[in-house]
């Protein structure tokens, strides 16, 4: 997936509207899917035998698919790659810009949300992939946890 605006403009941060379109990028990036229920996303480990998910620090999340929980470059990873260099770069660029105005602040907790949102979504598909039936089987988190006692 290319940029809906090209990265050596946004780079440069001179643009007298960059604030704007970074935020119309967002708007547009929001409504890709990331992932879907019938195409897993493809881990090069196997989530069964390595744990449960745990999340990265900040700074290491700034370095996309890497550690453990890397992707493999199947085509089914692809939207959530690209979604994911793509915050990241402009998280970068706008740390470089070095702006301190309420619109740097407010584009910088966006951007870092976004990250959060795809890092839920990667812990999601880990997590389902590590039950007993794999990728095959779906299922549904209710959030909801009961223990059984046998008597």
């Amino acid at each position: 997936m290319r940029s809906i605006i090209t990265s050596e403009p946004l780079l440069g941060g001179n643009h007298p509207n960059w604030f704007k379109i970074v935020n119309d990028e967002l708007d547009f990036l929001d409504e890709l899917p990331v992932t879907s229920l019938m195409h897993p996303l493809v881990f090069i480990n196997p989530s069964a035998q390595n744990g449960n998910f745990i999340w990265p620090d900040e700074e290491d999340e700034y370095i996309p698919n890497s550690g453990l929980y890397s992707l493999t470059g199947h085509r089914y990873n692809h939207a959530f790659l690209s979604i994911k260099q793509r915050v990241v770069e402009l998280i970068k660029s706008l740390a470089m810009r070095m702006v301190d105005s309420d619109d740097a602040v407010d584009l910088t907790n966006r951007l870092k949300e976004k990250l959060q949102h795809l890092l839920a979504e990667k812990d999601s598909q880990w997590s389902q992939q590590r039950g007993p039936q794999g990728v095959n089987f779906i299922y549904v988190n209710t959030g909801v946890f009961s223990k059984v006692y046998f008597v």
